[in-house]
């Protein structure tokens, strides 16, 4: 195959895929294609250099033959991978979903595998593009295929993190119910319907969501998220709970940072303790915690020197040896990127909606202040931590006297912070 030569192949085939007198030409055309792209990956520039995109992406406008439409998406599939960027700019994005429920289950995971490749690092300026392609894209997220479901999931994360800062943007993208169904998602937790990737997927989608665009914290608090928050929690804190049932750390730590973002901002000189939490964990300080260490202090310059000296003399002691998975296990750091909003504290539109509404952070405590609690107190990991008492100090500081005598009454507020 090293001599084979794309260029001179690719041409002919390209224009047999514009015979629609003969559709069986079409079909083996298109079938050919395919073939070379999984023998020549490579192959894939020498197709979009010589229109075979635009050509196979018309296909899919106008199905007037479902075989070569079929063969056409398998095709542009493997084109995705690398040259999504091409595919989003010949509208391949809103052709492979148009007639999504005419094709085989088997095509329609070629179909949403093919739009959530074109989904990735979408340009800002490029938002017309995917716009259209939306209300299809929330359709999937209660498709009854789990493999297609998930993939509108993988869709809308990759969306996210391309209009990561563009309120506008993200905001359009839950227009048409998307923050409805993500919460359904969640709530299928201990159904065994969502794989464990996908359900960190949600819950870091909806984590960005509230982070670039605080208005969405209300209707999520109206969609009752506080309660199903609680039930995925549930079995955090408890040992005898099984491991269907429990979440892994990193979703741990994603959960409590959704928590934290459906309150306002804390004060700086209150909210700086608690950025500390996000830092990664110096050698020394993980050894500390594998011996199951149930305290940190707020480290001062010179503890700091003096730990970065210990990590770099001590290359070959034990702390160097920790493999990586037992890290990740131990502390999960995420790299925190400040929205371009540029809101400030007072423009927070979420600490209006608690003053207007205090019955919504009543409701949140009383359904998160005892599994907060329980979870801290079953932990070592000293990020997680962190969290649940940056979480715990936003429902105390932004409660109002009458709406904090209502949450002390329901729950044992004090004594729960005494066993902490």
């Amino acid at each position: 195959m090293a001599s084979f030569s794309v260029d001179t192949f690719v041409p002919p085939l390209v224009n047999l895929l514009n015979m629609e007198h003969n559709p069986e030409i079409m079909l083996l055309a298109c079938r050919s294609l395919a073939y070379m792209m999984e023998a020549l990956p490579s192959a894939a520039g020498s197709l979009i250099a010589h229109g075979a995109v635009p050509a196979l992406t018309a296909k899919l406008l106008n199905i007037e033959y479902i075989d070569v439409a079929e063969q056409a998406i398998q095709c542009l599939e493997k084109i995705s991978l690398e040259h999504f960027p091409t595919l989003l700019k010949e509208g391949t994005l809103g052709a492979c979903l148009m007639f999504l429920d005419f094709f085989q289950i088997a095509t329609q995971r070629s179909s949403v595998t093919l739009a959530a490749n074109i989904c990735r690092q979408v340009p800002p300026d490029s938002f017309d593009r995917v716009a259209d392609s939306i209300p299809t894209l929330t359709q999937l997220l209660q498709n009854s295929d789990t493999k297609v479901m998930e993939k509108g999931v993988v869709s809308f994360a990759r969306l996210a993190d391309s209009f990561y800062g563009h309120e506008d943007k993200l905001t359009a993208l839950t227009k048409h119910g998307l923050l409805k169904q993500l919460v359904r998602l969640l709530s299928l937790h201990n159904t065994n319907t969502l794989s464990s990737p996908s359900f960190t997927l949600v819950l870091r989608l909806l984590t960005t969501l509230c982070t670039c665009c605080p208005s969405l914290a209300l209707p999520l608090l109206e969609e009752n998220i506080p309660s199903v928050v609680q039930s995925v929690l549930a079995g955090t804190g408890n040992s005898e709970s099984t491991s269907s049932s429990s979440v892994t750390t990193e979703q741990l730590y994603e959960i409590l940072s959704l928590i934290n973002e459906l309150l306002p901002v804390l004060p700086k000189d209150v909210n700086q303790f608690f950025l500390l939490g996000a830092r990664p964990l110096t050698a020394q300080q993980i050894i500390l915690a594998k011996k199951g260490a149930k305290t940190f202090g707020i480290p001062t310059k010179k503890e700091e020197k003096t730990e970065k000296e210990y990590s770099e003399s001590e290359e070959e002691s034990e702390s160097e040896r920790v493999d990586e998975d037992e890290t990740k296990t131990l502390v999960i750091p995420r790299e925190t990127r400040a929205p371009k909003s540029g809101k400030g504290e007072d423009k927070d539109p979420r600490i209006k909606m608690l003053s207007e509404r205090p019955k919504l952070i009543i409701n949140l405590g009383e359904c998160l202040f005892p599994t907060l609690v329980q979870v801290f107190s079953s932990t070592v990991n000293l990020s997680v931590r962190y969290k649940i008492l940056s979480a715990i100090t936003k429902i105390l500081h932004f409660s109002t006297s009458a709406s904090l005598k209502d949450l002390l009454r329901v729950c044992e507020t004090v004594t729960q912070l005494l066993n902490i």
